[in-house]
């Protein structure tokens, strides 16, 4: 399923009816009332055509630049296996990962503990 693009006027109407009209007055005065269409490695592309360096890189979540194709592909694989676990049983993704830090991280660290914000 492709998802249509809305056009800006649409975002704009949509995030100061419906997501943070504040926040959206304070883009609108910083210039910034303009939708996010693509980001690539670590450009981050708006609908009126100006590019950005993503300094931020999405809280760490693109450490490796946005939609770098070797993530994208494991993303792909994973989803084509189990989108997400069920967490009543063991993860062996989880598990060799705990495993794999335990042993490149410098020092004694044995347990990982895997959460989110």
């Amino acid at each position: 399923m492709q998802l249509s693009q809305p056009t800006n006027d649409e975002v704009r109407a949509w995030y100061r009816d419906h997501v943070n009209a504040g926040m959206y007055a304070a883009l609108a005065f910083l210039g910034m009332d303009t939708a996010e269409i693509e980001a690539t490695g670590w450009t981050v592309r708006l609908a009126d055509g100006r590019e950005f360096i993503d300094c931020l890189g999405g809280f760490g979540c693109f450490n490796f630049g946005h939609r770098h194709p070797a993530i994208v592909a494991a993303v792909k694989e994973q989803l084509e296996r189990m989108p997400m676990s069920c967490r009543l049983a063991l993860n062996p993704v989880q598990a060799q990962l705990a495993r794999d830090l335990a042993e490149i991280t410098p020092g004694d660290l044995q347990y990982s503990f895997f959460c989110n914000s």
